[in-house]
């Protein structure tokens, strides 16, 4: 499972109210704040919220955001995944594969003795893998 801290704030609904250092400020909505309290560390994947004493992983953020226990597996599960967080098989889904069509990075054609053309094998750049064109 590889969950992010800043996807599950914003798929909740929090808004960013600006850095400091290489924290993500928001207000914290489990308590009346009236000045960004609830910080996120980007780069450590990890949170904090000074007033209410809690912090932790991505998992506790979405608990501490629920309202629920981080043992409350059913409920934190099910909101991730309505939020498409994490799929059925509990993996963040795939991203859409790009549209651009990949390039030609190099072409092999092979002949048999008689110099006719049997196949060809294109090397294609996007994915780095190969088509076979046969005859």
């Amino acid at each position: 499972m590889n969950l992010n801290c800043l996807e599950i704030a914003y798929k909740f609904g929090l808004t960013s109210k600006g850095k400091k250092g290489e924290e993500v400020l928001f207000l914290c909505p489990v308590h009346d704040d009236h000045s960004p309290s609830l910080s996120i560390n980007a780069s450590k994947n990890v949170w904090m919220c000074g007033p209410c004493r809690e912090d932790g992983n991505p998992w506790k953020l979405a608990a501490f955001l629920l309202g629920v226990s981080p043992e409350d597996k059913k409920t934190i599960a099910s909101w991730l995944k309505e939020n498409n967080l994490i799929s059925d098989n509990g993996f963040k889904p795939q991203q859409a594969e790009s549209t651009t069509p990949p390039t030609v990075v190099e072409k092999y054609e092979y002949r048999d003795g008689w110099r006719l053309f049997v196949w060809r094998k294109t090397l294609l750049r996007q994915n780095l893998f190969a088509l076979c064109h046969r005859r």
